[in-house]
C-alpha cells in the first residue's frame, strides 16, 4: 500500500509492431484489455520497466510481485503519481431492493454496475492515465495517454466498469456468446435475468454446460425465492409509478407463486408483461403499437438507463429471448415445442396444463422484472 511521486513521467503510448529508426510505427494511446490478450502482457511488461526506472531514479524500489491494482496519473506538467494497492473505487450500481445510508450492501443486492470512478482522486481532463487491476484471477488494464483531445471521464468510468463486469461475470457473458450454451438455457426457459446473476445464475449455467444435475440446480434456485426474496421483487415493482395503477394484479401474481399455485402466476404475467409496456411506451409519447415495437423499445429503454448495451441487464440478448422464447409466434396448427410456452399460448388457451410449472412461474416472474428494472 503505497505511493510513489516522480517529477516527470515522458509517455505517449505503447508501439503496436516493431519498426527500426526512420520508419513509421503506429501507437496505441488508448486501450481496454484484460490479461487473455496478448498484447497486455506486453504492455504491463514495458510499464513496469518505466515505473522501476523511475523508481531507481528516486532510491525507491517495490516488488510488483505483490501488485493486485496500480494506478498511475501523468499531470499536464508531466509530474506523476503512482499509488500500487491503495487504490480505492467507487462504483455505481442498480440495486434490487431499497437500502439506508450506511446499510451494507452484498453481491447478490446488485443489479448491474454502471460506472466505477476513484474515491477521493482529483482526476482532470488535462490527466493521463493508466489503472491495472486483478479480478479473481485475471488482470484488467484501462490507460488512456491521448491528450490531443481533454479526457473524458464519465466514459473512463463507464470503460472501467464494463472491464470490471467482463472479467467478474466471465461466465455469465460465455454463456451468452456460446450459441450451443445460449440455446440449452433458452430452451428451458432461463435467462441471466437480474434477480438471478449474482444469486443462482451461475451454478445453474454451469449444471446445464456441464451436465450435471440441472434438476436440482433448479429445484434450489426455484426454493431460493421465498417470502423475503420476493417481497423484494414486489418492493421494486411497487416503487415504480408506471406500475402503481397494476400493483394488485401483480401482487396476486406473486402471492400465487408463493402459495405454489403457478397457473395463476403465469395467466396473470404472461398477459400483464404487454400492458406495462405499452403504459411505457405511451407515457414516452408513443401511440398504439404491436408488441414488436414494444419490446425493442424496452431494450432501448434499458440501453438509456445503463448508458451501455453491454451491461448486466444484456437489453439486447433480452429481447432475443423475448422474441424466441416468452413472445414466440404460436399457431395452434404449426408451432415449434417452445412456442406452446409462450405469451401467446397461454393467452389462447393453447398451454399445455403440464406447463404450468413452479419453474415457469418463477421464469414468468423473472422476466416481468427484468423488464421492469428496464423501464
Amino acid at each position: 500500500m503505497t505511493t510513489f511521486r516522480f517529477e516527470s513521467v515522458l509517455v505517449d503510448g505503447f508501439a503496436t509492431h516493431n519498426a527500426l529508426p526512420g520508419q513509421q510505427v503506429s501507437v496505441l494511446s488508448r486501450a481496454i484489455l484484460t490479461s487473455d490478450n496478448l498484447f497486455f502482457h506486453t504492455a504491463i511488461k514495458n510499464t513496469e520497466s518505466l515505473l522501476a526506472h523511475h523508481l531507481n531514479l528516486g532510491s525507491s524500489s517495490f516488488n510488483f510481485d505483490f501488485a493486485h491494482r496500480f494506478l498511475l496519473i501523468i499531470r499536464d506538467d508531466n509530474s506523476a503519481e503512482l499509488k500500487v494497492n491503495n487504490v480505492t473505487t467507487v462504483a455505481q450500481v442498480l440495486l434490487q431492493r431499497s437500502v439506508q445510508a450506511g446499510e451494507i450492501v452484498f453481491e447478490k443486492d446488485v443489479g448491474d454496475i454502471v460506472r466505477i470512478d476513484f474515491d477521493k482522486l482529483d482526476i482532470k481532463p488535462t490527466d493521463k492515465i493508466l489503472y491495472c487491476f486483478k479480478v479473481r484471477w485475471k488482470f484488467g488494464l484501462f490507460f488512456d495517454f491521448n491528450r490531443s483531445t481533454p479526457l473524458d471521464l464519465d466514459k473512463m468510468k463507464l470503460d472501467i466498469a464494463a472491464l470490471y463486469r467482463r472479467l467478474r461475470y466471465e461466465d455469465v457473458y460465455e454463456s451468452l456468446a456460446n450459441p450451443i450454451k445460449r440455446k440449452i438455457l433458452a430452451d428451458q426457459g432461463w435467462f441471466p435475468f437480474q434477480a438471478i446473476i449474482n444469486n443462482g445464475f451461475e451454478t445453474l449455467a454451469l449444471s446445464y454446460a456441464n451436465g450435471f444435475d440441472e434438476l436440482s440446480a433448479e429445484t434450489e434456485l426455484i426454493n431460493s425465492f421465498d417470502t423475503v426474496r420476493v417481497g423484494n421483487i414486489s418492493e421494486r415493482w411497487s416503487n415504480k409509478p408506471l406500475l402503481k395503477k397494476r400493483m394488485a394484479i401483480l401482487e396476486s401474481a406473486l402471492r400465487s407463486f408463493l402459495s405454489s399455485e403457478p397457473v395463476a402466476t403465469m395467466k396473470i404475467l404472461l398477459t400483464e408483461i404487454e400492458g406495462v409496456l405499452r403504459d411505457a411506451w405511451v407515457e414516452k409519447g408513443g401511440k398504439s403499437a404491436k408488441i414488436d415495437i414494444l419490446l425493442k423499445f424496452a431494450a432501448d429503454q434499458a440501453v438509456e438507463k445503463s448508458g451501455t448495451q453491454e451491461g448486466l441487464l444484456f437489453p439486447f440478448e433480452f429481447l432475443e429471448y423475448l422474441q424466441n422464447y416468452t413472445f414466440a409466434n404460436f399457431d395452434p396448427n404449426n408451432s415449434s415445442p417452445s412456442a406452446y410456452h409462450s405469451r401467446h399460448a397461454a393467452g389462447h388457451g393453447a398451454m399445455p396444463q403440464d406447463a404450468y410449472t413452479k419453474k415457469r412461474a418463477l421464469q414468468s416472474i423473472l422476466t416481468m422484472d427484468q423488464i421492469v428494472c428496464f423501464l
